[in-house]
């Protein structure tokens, strides 16, 4: 593995702290189905005012992540798949490798549990007793 440069970390930082809003994390998968929407699409499928888009689309226009090209009066924003794609491809990656290990664990203490003896009946004649 190579050692990154001061320079490659700050870059790094920059591409993962632009995807560190939950918002800002969803417009980047919605872009990275391939279609460009405008803005005013954005707005209107995620439900949000028009600058609350427009201020989660610049810290991914800064990274690289994402481009607006204008047409006509509309800006249509893509994502770039050679950076974003494979970013968020590790990140739904682990996600999966979370998931199974939390479905064997599961798995595994139910086995535990359906092995394990019945455990005796309460036979504690005094608290009964008490309540009479």
């Amino acid at each position: 593995m190579m050692k990154p440069t001061p320079q490659e970390i700050r870059r790094a930082s920059q591409l993962f702290k632009s995807l560190s809003h939950p918002e800002r994390l969803r417009i980047a998968c919605r872009l990275l189905e391939g279609e460009s929407p405008s803005q005013k699409q954005l707005v209107e499928e995620l439900g949000l005012p028009q600058s609350t888009v427009a201020r989660l689309l610049e810290p991914l226009r800064r990274a690289g992540l994402v481009v607006g090209l204008r047409q006509g009066t509309e800006v249509r924003f893509s994502a770039r798949p050679e950076v974003l794609a494979a970013l968020l491809q590790t990140v739904c990656d682990w996600f999966q490798r979370q998931a199974a290990a939390a479905s064997a664990e599961a798995a595994e203490a139910a086995e535990a549990a359906l092995q394990a003896p019945d455990a005796p009946a309460s036979t504690d004649h005094a608290d009964q007793g008490s309540r009479l």
